[in-house]
């Protein structure tokens, strides 16, 4: 089963429940897959899925803690009879069905799943309630009343997540307050989750369209930014802290970073500029070119079949190790052994890979 035929049939089974409280659930579903992918390498994602408790019974479970009868009443127009063990007339309980109770095994940041759902409605009753009420201003320290957050102060907020599928999104810095801005929307299609006291989710609605741009204002104390598209490009303008940055098809440009930055994409072209700290970048088929930071610590770079360039300024030492398959190799540095290079004193160590990329590293202009 593929994540999304999982995520398809819990939706599908929770027919009745409110966009907000299934947005919620999907989105926590989707972090915790996310979670067990970055544990667990070596397993193929249909192997992830093939591990967690069926959709069916899931959805049973969360049914039942938002107090609807089971599924199927709904489509048949009316109740289903039960015995006194709960179960329909006629019909013996049978630990094999995909409505049986079983035990949840899914947890969700290292909470039981019964107290991670309860947690989840009462945030989407919230939103329900400000969609209703259409108040504006901002609730402090916990998130806006309405979706977009301009103007509001979260002094705890350690963490920032951000997914959407096409929209593009562009991250600049702010000075003391976080601001979510979509131009050119007139109803706002993000859900926003406080989720935990310092951690704060940003997503675009399931089922509905999204914004054609997301602008994001992120105050350094946010130590922690983690953004993932499917084919929206990603702009960061400047950032203070970590940045992590996943695409499938998008582009992404980093003008500058005061922190680690990492990338990955399948397809989409990398490019990094003035980006402290530690670097690490992958991508299957997308360019990527990097110009290092004199405050740079670590590069780590690898490709499939994208070309790689590396732009080091004047004064910059590092250690450079290379493999490739089929690409050229082409430098200004003092080679040192098989596909090693040093530049100036070789302090920052940096790993290249490519299998049919071809490789460039030279002093900037």
């Amino acid at each position: 089963m593929t994540r999304k035929e999982y995520i398809d049939i819990l939706a599908q089974r929770l027919e009745g429940l409110d966009e907000a409280s299934l947005n919620d659930i999907v989105l926590e579903i989707e972090d915790h897959l996310d979670g067990l992918a970055r544990e667990h390498p070596e397993k193929s994602a249909e192997q992830i899925i093939d591990e967690l408790e069926p959709p069916e019974s899931l959805a049973d479970s969360l049914r039942d803690a938002a107090g609807l009868g089971p599924y199927g009443e709904r489509e048949s127009g009316a109740p289903h009879h039960t015995d006194q063990t709960g179960q329909p007339e006629g019909q013996a309980e049978d630990s094999s069905s995909p409505s049986a109770k079983k035990t949840v095994r899914i947890v969700i940041d290292d909470e039981d799943l019964e107290e991670a759902i309860r947690k989840a409605f009462d945030i989407a009753k919230i939103f329900k309630r400000n969609r209703d009420e259409k108040k504006e201003g901002s609730l402090k320290d916990v998130y806006n009343l309405s979706f977009g957050i301009k103007g509001t102060e979260l002094s705890d907020l350690r963490h920032v997540s951000v997914r959407a599928r096409s929209a593009d999104i562009r991250v600049l810095f702010s000075n003391g307050e976080l601001e979510v801005d979509t131009p050119e929307e007139e109803e706002p299609t993000l859900l926003m989750q406080h989720a935990g006291k310092d951690v704060l989710r940003i997503a675009t609605l399931v089922g509905s369209s999204e914004p054609d741009r997301i602008n994001l204002r992120i105050p350094a104390s946010v130590d922690e930014l983690d953004i993932s598209t499917a084919s929206g490009d990603v702009h960061v303008v400047d950032r203070v802290g970590s940045l992590s940055i996943v695409t499938a098809s998008g582009d992404v440009v980093v003008e500058t970073c005061e922190g680690d930055v990492e990338v990955k994409t399948a397809s989409g072209d990398i490019k990094l500029a003035q980006c402290q700290e530690n670097l690490k970048v992958s991508t299957a088929s997308g360019d990527i070119s990097i110009q290092a930071d004199d405050m740079c610590n670590a590069i780590e770079i690898s490709s499939a079949s994208g070309d790689i360039m590396l732009v080091y300024p004047d004064g910059w030492g590092a250690s450079l190790s290379i493999s490739t398959v089929s690409g050229e190799i082409e430098h200004d540095g003092l080679s040192v052994g098989r596909r090693r290079v040093r530049i100036g004193n070789g302090l920052v160590p940096v790993r290249i890979s490519t299998v049919s990329g071809d490789v460039r590293i030279q002093k900037e202009e």
